[in-house]
């Protein structure tokens, strides 16, 4: 029974408790898949876990990062997410029953440990919110089909309310199967934190959006014959790959230099590569991995993560020396009155994209790296109805015959 599921746990420091949730989950599901990630618990979580599940796995540190983990590693039809203080109520037959309508994205009822009367004024209240909004929290077991949860790009790489941007994308598709029989999920935070003072932190949460400016800068970790292939063979892999590593520089220096706001990494490849850590080191807040399957689900999901914490993300990647203060500025100051501002590239793509606001479809179907993305992509902008403003265009280096530029622009000319 329950064959189709996979529990996905996200651990940090739970060694008291894992091993009962494991083993419950075991006796109430015993054909589903059990998957622990562990975020760097400094007890014995590990050992515990280890001999109880079906797959450990180890990972950042971080509740949205490590359930998109365990995600990628399910072999199930439907991904359920567990907190480690969480104990599902609902019995096996009910949930097969349940699933075999098979529902896009659910969630549970949730009931609280606790046992004063307090308790059951907040589980309600919780229970009334999330059924009127469609709109869960982590402590509810959310549900999901693992092929939607990946074609919404997984959980937001976000420190809080990760559930609660995730439930806003999957209610744009389907009205959520709320099963009645309740999560029964710890109290502790609320015993500790005082009943008060944390029902008001969590009501306050989905308020803490930071105004302002984020500045993401993509790139790539350096391996020569991996980076700037269109160099070849007029320049050595390994020239190649220096030429990466100047331009990266380039772009984060023009980025802080700038003054508009945070600025991020998103990489692909080795995170914590020295270039990288150079980079932190002359300012940048963080490095994040890029996710998605191509170049358009990658973008997307970096601006969409950046919206969750900022008025305004402006992207852009390591090969456009020509990005300066000046131009980020005029890319802000567009998104005043656009919902998204684009810097073409005189090769026919662009160097640039801000956004206020972000749709899935101008990233869909586009021909990547070739002469009509940005064609392509600002006929998408105006067939979804979204305001635009362009910059003007800008030298991508990307061919021996941009060197010139590159070079003119390091001598100062």
């Amino acid at each position: 029974m329950s064959a189709a599921v996979s529990f996905v746990i996200p651990v940090l420091n739970e060694e008291e408790r894992v091993a009962g949730l494991l083993r419950d989950l075991r006796r109430q599901y015993p054909h589903s898949e059990l998957i622990v990630v562990d975020g760097g618990s400094r007890d014995d979580t590990v050992g515990a876990a280890r001999p109880l599940c079906d797959q450990l796995l180890a990972g950042d540190r971080g509740r949205a990062r490590q359930m998109n983990l365990g995600a990628q590693a399910a072999s199930r039809p439907y991904l359920f997410f567990l907190h480690a203080d969480s104990y599902p109520s609902v019995g096996a037959d009910t949930l097969d029953s349940q699933l075999a309508a098979q529902p896009l994205w659910g969630f549970c009822r949730v009931r609280l440990s606790g046992g004063q009367w307090p308790f059951r004024v907040i589980e309600w209240c919780m229970n009334q919110r999330s059924s009127v909004t469609s709109v869960a929290t982590g402590d509810q077991m959310i549900f999901v089909q693992q092929a939607l949860f990946g074609g919404i790009g997984g959980f937001d790489d976000v420190p809080l309310m990760e559930d609660i941007a995730c439930c806003k994308r999957l209610r744009r598709f389907a009205r959520p199967l709320v099963i009645r029989e309740p999560v029964v999920t710890s109290s502790r935070r609320w015993e500790q934190g005082g009943l008060v003072r944390t029902v008001v932190r969590m009501w306050l949460l989905p308020l803490q959006r930071r105004d302002g400016v984020l500045l993401i800068q993509f790139s790539r970790a350096p391996q020569p014959g991996q980076v700037k292939t269109r160099m070849l063979p007029h320049l050595s892999a390994e020239q190649a790959c220096d030429l990466h590593c100047e331009l990266t520089r380039w772009t984060c220096r023009q980025l802080l230099g700038s003054e508009l706001g945070a600025v991020e990494l998103s990489v692909t490849g080795d995170r914590d590569h020295p270039l990288f850590a150079e980079c932190q080191a002359m300012g940048v807040n963080r490095v994040l991995r890029q996710r998605g399957a191509d170049l358009g689900q990658r973008m997307y999901n970096a601006l969409r993560c950046g919206l969750a914490r900022y008025t305004a993300v402006i992207l852009v990647g390591s090969d456009c020396p020509g990005i300066d203060a000046g131009y980020l500025a005029q890319a802000v100051a567009s998104l005043r009155t656009a919902q998204v501002v684009l810097g073409p590239a005189d090769d026919g793509g662009y160097v640039l994209i801000g956004a206020t606001a972000i749709r899935r479809e101008i990233f869909q179907g586009m021909s990547w790296g070739s002469a009509r993305v940005y064609r392509e992509t600002t006929a998408a902008l105006s067939r979804e109805g979204v305001r635009w403003a362009a910059l003007p265009p800008l030298v991508d280096i990307d061919r021996p015959g941009d060197l010139p530029v590159w070079e003119a622009m390091q001598r100062g000319v």
